[in-house]
């Protein structure tokens, strides 16, 4: 699971609101915190992960235990800009 200080998380649906539209990958990551040993990351569309440049209106967050056997995906409601 992922908490944040900057934006809400709802676990039940799995999605992270209020994000401002136009924010980076780097800054997103920096504002959420996965539980204990997981790490994320942000997956486009087609599966691949965003590394740079500002999240697109249908990614998604990867959470990866620290065994990486369980993943959890959260979506992104993205404020207009």
């Amino acid at each position: 699971f992922i908490t944040s200080d900057y934006f809400n998380v709802v676990q039940a649906n799995r999605l992270v609101q209020y994000v401002p539209g136009g924010i980076s990958v780097s800054s997103l990551l920096a504002k959420l915190v996965p539980s204990a040993g997981a790490s994320l990351k942000v997956i486009d569309k087609s599966g691949l992960e965003r590394t740079m440049g500002s999240i697109a209106i249908d990614d998604e967050i990867v959470v990866t235990s620290e065994s990486g056997n369980v993943t959890t995906s959260y979506f992104i409601q993205v404020l207009p800009s």
